[in-house]
């Protein structure tokens, strides 16, 4: 080799990255799950402005007091279509007038929702 000539090194191909894969665990019960389906009847539990007077099938569980709260009790869950469960997040001051979203003070067994 030469001086100021560079040594060649055969090119290694790097293998392609995993991509992670974040599962999210439902942390509420079935049992739970089970109870609020009775209550509900399979039907949304808010009636928000854009819910029709009809009543939309509820395809969510809406946690009263958010989830980071760690609250997952039938009391603390609404059964409600999807559209109002958008409506109920974007309306935080008219939503905790209705006791559809609650402090994290607030005990969801005292404080009924309209």
């Amino acid at each position: 080799m030469r001086s100021g000539e560079l040594k060649r090194t055969e090119w290694k191909r790097k293998p392609p990255k995993r991509k992670v894969v974040h599962r999210i665990v439902d942390p509420v019960s079935q049992a739970t799950k089970d109870e609020v389906l009775r209550r509900s009847g399979g039907l949304c539990e808010a009636e928000t402005p854009v819910c029709p007077p009809g009543r939309r099938w509820a395809q969510h569980r809406h946690h009263r007091k958010l989830r980071r709260h760690r609250d997952h009790s039938a009391a603390n869950l609404m059964h409600v279509a999807w559209v109002c469960h958008e409506w109920i997040h974007k309306h935080v001051k008219e939503s905790r007038e209705r006791g559809w979203l609650l402090r994290s003070t607030d005990n969801p067994e005292e404080i009924p929702w309209q």
